[in-house]
């Protein structure tokens, strides 16, 4: 007799189309329910239709009549039984049965209690990937479990050790080999018990290998294929990496360009949060249409402000943890707190152009060669917020304020109103209470720091920069923006450009961050005191060095169709290639940022670079429904997103991996948004796992076939049945 009793639910069915063969000699059940839903799913052109259309072409070879006997049929050698349960018979003689169709998450309670009632010493469980079924089967007193067969433990994830070196001789021979071109330390010249140690890893594995409290060094496990030799690759400094003008700023992107970069890896799985190499603090303050937002509290969907002045959608939201923090303090007095691999577009004494560079870059940077401040950063156009319905015009309300001693602040809906009618806010201001000096300077008086701070605020909504000291506001405007309504006044202003520049970067600890992907055309956004900073990908930029090196053709970036925040891509606008791109935008936003750091060129410029790489077939993008049949030679394929995909369609992007072709599987397992999935069952968790004992494959997954030696392994990597 089988030991358990299993109830299966759809999802489960969907996320894996044999999973019924996947419970050893344990009856397997499925609830009328389940094969409406699938009913209902198979039409779908999505890979939820195929998995529906698989599971029905799986049941198509049993016995209809075996399935709703009371013996079931026979799921193979070793195998339980498979029943169909039929939750709309009646319970007795006299009642009709139940054919309305019912929710089938109730079905499969129906299910497990009446089955608990007829097998009472055996288990009865509810299988299934839905965290609410669980819970809510729960209080029904019913069993539920996960779908445990392709979950991938804990510790699989783990692909960096660390090892404390006691011996002298190990640390010379390690830090000796570093200095050599090639890096190579053969395994045997090592102590035993360091040789021991090796003895546990995988092929491209990562050590961190220290030596006291504040020494360390980083080696890959490597076997050589042609004579069988182990050794260890001791990395270099991060100075001697540099891919497209993007360095690393810490030990895993240097791990991680090292993997990309190695030709004799075909298969690199990139773990990390989307954005990673810029974050600001969750208390960081954003504009949006309605005013200052936290970063913490930005959703996608949101508008915020970009350097053009108009509001831009938030198109990614991702957490970045507790990260080591930084206050830049900029030459008008506003401070910033962001990471060390934030990102701004600045320009320094030796540049004509705004190039994108890190804060650490910055901070290596900070001054020119005569100590002068060597960074300015590009200005807000006057930020367009919609017109708002005053009740006292905005030149009088300006008046009114500087005049009256009792009305210290700006109220928020002048504040946030339209350009002209903040500027006309301001010149009642200084119209009142503003002065010119014999420079043509212009000061406006307040004893006030909290109207102080409203004046700052305002001035820089309208693109111009003002300083606050000894009571009086130094304000300079663009020269769009007329400050005084008085002619008289308005005679004596000299034009000035306003600057704002970086005077100084000081650590402050650590805080929780976020970084947020914009839809701007600069990829530029507007934080506090009306600063704009920037929204990078190392795998893009490893790509780019290794094109230029003619290691390969071309890049082919492939993203699954996986709505987000509701949005579908057959409702974007444009054919099937401009509705990629524009599903693609994170894409098309690194690619931009790293031909801007390598060639030095302008926004346009860089735009202009893109369309035409992509004109030539350099760069290719792609959606996954689009990839199949294609047989990809001589390439880069990096696939986005992969958490977001089954191990069957991870295979399915391996397999059209052709010869001298490379993947590049990336994702966050945190942000999950495929309902079937989880962060232990989706293709970026299963191809670290199934990978790790290939020595073609490195994470921070062949019999010979005749495509590549990549594709001929899909099969080994997931190892399942698809």
């Amino acid at each position: 007799m089988a030991k358990h009793v299993y109830i299966i639910d759809t999802c489960v069915l969907i996320h894996d189309p044999y999973a019924i063969f996947k419970f050893q000699d344990n009856d397997v059940y499925l609830p009328l329910a389940c094969l409406d839903d699938l009913d209902n799913l198979k039409t779908s052109k999505e890979s939820v239709g195929w998995s529906a259309r698989e599971v029905f072409r799986v049941l198509e070879k049993f016995d209809l009549e075996e399935l709703r006997s009371p013996k079931g049929a026979k799921l193979g050698p070793g195998l339980g039984n498979l029943f169909v349960y039929n939750h709309e018979a009646p319970l007795s003689k006299n009642e009709q049965p139940n054919i309305v169709k019912t929710n089938s998450d109730n079905a499969l309670i129906v299910t497990c209690v009446a089955l608990k009632t007829k097998f009472s010493r055996r288990k009865v469980a509810i299988v299934t990937k839905d965290m609410g079924l669980r819970m809510r089967a729960i209080t029904w007193s019913c069993a539920a479990e996960n779908y445990r067969s392709d979950l991938v433990d804990e510790a699989d994830l783990n692909c960096v050790r660390e090892f404390n070196i006691s011996l002298h001789s190990d640390w010379e021979a390690i830090t000796s080999c570093k200095k050599q071109s090639d890096g190579r330390l053969k395994i045997s010249l090592l102590s035993t018990d360091l040789q021991k140690e090796f003895e546990k890893s995988y092929p491209n594995e990562f050590y961190i290998f220290h030596r006291g409290e504040d020494q360390q060094n980083i080696g890959l496990y490597k076997n050589d294929a042609l004579d069988n030799i182990p050794y260890i690759k001791i990395l270099k400094d991060n100075g001697s990496y540099k891919f497209s003008g993007i360095t690393p700023l810490n030990q895993e992107q240097k791990m991680a360009m090292e993997i990309i970069s190695d030709p004799g890896i075909q298969l690199v799985n990139l773990v990390g949060a989307a954005g990673v190499g810029k974050a600001q603090s969750l208390d960081s303050l954003l504009l949006s249409e309605n005013g200052w937002v936290r970063m913490g509290d930005i959703k996608i969907g949101d508008k915020v402000a970009g350097s053009d002045g108009n509001f831009h959608n938030v198109t990614g939201v991702f957490p970045q943890g507790v990260r080591d923090m930084v206050r830049v303090i900029f030459s008008d007095g506003v401070e910033i707190e962001c990471c060390k691999e934030h990102l701004w577009a600045t320009k320094s004494e030796n540049e004509r152009n705004y190039t994108i560079k890190s804060t650490q870059e910055i901070m290596n940077s900070l001054t020119g060669h005569d100590g002068s401040k060597n960074h300015s950063i590009p200005m807000v156009k006057p930020v367009n917020f919609s017109e708002k319905e005053h009740f006292i015009d905005a030149y009088a309300m300006g008046i009114l304020i500087a005049e009256n001693q009792d009305k210290k602040l700006i109220p928020n809906l002048y504040k946030f109103s339209s350009i002209t009618q903040r500027t006309e806010l301001l010149q009642g201001l200084l119209d009142f209470g503003g002065k010119i000096n014999t420079d043509g300077d212009i000061f406006y008086h307040t004893e006030s720091n909290r109207l102080a701070e409203d004046v700052i605020e305002l001035v820089n909504s309208l693109g111009g920069t003002a300083n606050y000291k000894n009571n009086l506001i130094n304000i300079c405007l663009p020269k769009d923006i007329q400050p005084f309504k008085i002619s008289d006044k308005l005679a004596l202003i000299k034009t000035k450009i306003p600057t704002r520049y970086i005077s100084d970067v000081v650590e402050i600890g650590q805080k929780e961050c976020q970084c947020i992907m914009v839809d701007a055309e600069d990829h530029l956004y507007v934080t506090e005191g009306c600063v704009v900073t920037h929204n990078t990908m190392i795998a893009l930029a490893v790509a780019l060095k290794m094109i230029d090196d003619s290691m390969y053709d071309k890049i082919i970036f492939i993203k699954p169709l996986v709505p987000v925040g509701g949005q579908e891509i057959g409702f974007l606008p444009g054919s099937k290639d401009e509705k990629i791109m524009a599903w693609l935008g994170p894409a098309k936003d690194n690619l931009e940022t790293l031909i801007q750091k390598k060639q030095n060129l302008s926004t346009k410029e860089c735009s202009d670079v893109l369309k035409e790489m992509i004109d030539d077939g350099i760069i290719e993008v792609e959606a996954m429904t689009f990839l199949q049949g294609r047989s990809i030679q001589n390439a880069i394929i990096i696939l986005d997103e992969s958490q977001n995909i089954s191990q069957r369609s991870g295979r399915m992007v391996v397999e059209r991996c052709g010869k001298n072709s490379k993947v590049i599987m990336l994702g966050d397992l945190s942000q999950i948004e495929n309902p079937y999935l989880d962060k232990w069952s989706c293709a970026l968790a299963g191809a670290i796992h199934g990978s790790k004992p290939l020595g073609i494959a490195a994470s921070m997954v062949l019999t010979k076939v005749e495509r590549s030696r990549i594709a001929s392994v899909a099969s080994e990597i997931f190892n399942k049945r698809f």
